[in-house]
């Protein structure tokens, strides 16, 4: 019998969306999911920053795309994208914040298939 490796997730997010990522981080462990994400496994010390993040873009199943203004002004969104397309790692943005999606993406990312998850929490609110 072959045993699988759980999925793994890694998240692609600006710092001002922090607060998004830490929510999502949470409901995304529940299921089981591994989520690699900088602030929690990049610690001071870790000797050469770049070749982790490449590592985990390049072991990961997913990298989750969080796309919002400040994600677009993102060099490092920017470059996280890029290494994902040279390892042809699947890319899912979530759309968390802007008022119009090319905005919140960067040059080339415009007509990706996207989720749009900006009014989540009023859906939910409203389904209870």
């Amino acid at each position: 019998m072959m045993i699988q490796k759980p999925i793994s997730v890694f998240i692609s997010y600006a710092h001002e969306d922090i607060g998004m990522v830490e929510q999502l981080r949470t409901d995304i462990e529940k299921q089981g999911i591994n989520i690699w994400v900088a602030h929690v496994k990049l610690r001071p010390g870790t000797r050469d920053w770049d070749a982790a993040i490449r590592t985990a873009i390049r072991n990961v199943h997913y990298v989750l795309l969080i796309a919002s203004p400040a994600s677009r002004n993102s060099r490092f969104v920017r470059d996280e994208l890029r290494i994902a397309e040279m390892y042809d790692s699947p890319v899912l943005p979530l759309w968390v914040d802007g008022a119009i999606w090319i905005d919140s993406v960067p040059m080339g990312w415009g007509d990706m298939q996207h989720c749009d998850i900006r009014d989540a929490e009023k859906m939910v609110k409203r389904a209870r």
